[in-house]
């Protein structure tokens, strides 16, 4: 009941066979002092969301997934794992709130993933999402980077700027000087 002695809008969701109701009841007093009184039934409309986990090059022992209603996260995460076939089921999920206008969008992302990539031990792998289909199943895949190979350093410059070209020159003109040299001794004994 509000200030006024409204009785506010009250929402309980209930099953009734195989479906899923809202219940909501609001009472108003009106002005004669009489209280005027709202019941509605909607059902509720649920899905659910399976979750599979797919590798590419080494698989790790266990991932957690976390589920997300219109950006928020929903609920604890999950654990994939082999016991569990690396798969998981949200279900009970609303389509759409009550009172609002537009579905709820859910989503499913792994734990620890961010722009696409997650490192788990010394591993890394890219993570992709596919789209949740009309039956509600994606597939969350990982698959594993390539450890970069290590290049060899490179040779440190040691500074001297004539470079091996010039090496080769002065190393000729001394052998030249060297012949010059000996032949002229040769010459005058």
């Amino acid at each position: 009941m509000d200030t006024d002695g409204n009785w506010v809008a009250n929402d309980a969701n209930t099953t009734f066979g195989a479906q899923q109701i809202r219940a909501s009841y609001k009472a108003t007093k009106n002005a004669s002092g009489a209280y005027d009184q709202v019941i509605t039934n909607e059902e509720v409309k649920l899905r659910e969301i399976e979750v599979t986990k797919k590798w590419v090059g080494d698989r790790e022992s266990k991932v957690e997934v976390q589920l997300y209603k219109n950006g928020n996260p929903l609920g604890a995460s999950r654990v994939l794992e082999g016991a569990n076939n690396w798969t998981t089921k949200f279900d009970n999920l609303e389509v759409r709130d009550a009172g609002a206008t537009e579905d709820n969008v859910y989503s499913v992302r792994e734990v620890g993933e961010a722009n696409g990539a997650i490192k788990i031990g010394a591993k890394h792998y890219k993570v992709s999402y596919s789209a949740i289909d009309q039956d509600g199943k994606m597939t969350i895949t990982n698959t594993k980077n390539p450890t970069p190979k290590k290049d060899k350093p490179p040779t440190p410059n040691t500074g001297d700027g004539f470079g091996s070209g010039m090496t080769a020159l002065f190393g000729l003109s001394a052998l030249g000087l060297l012949v010059l040299v000996y032949n002229k001794r040769r010459r005058y004994q």
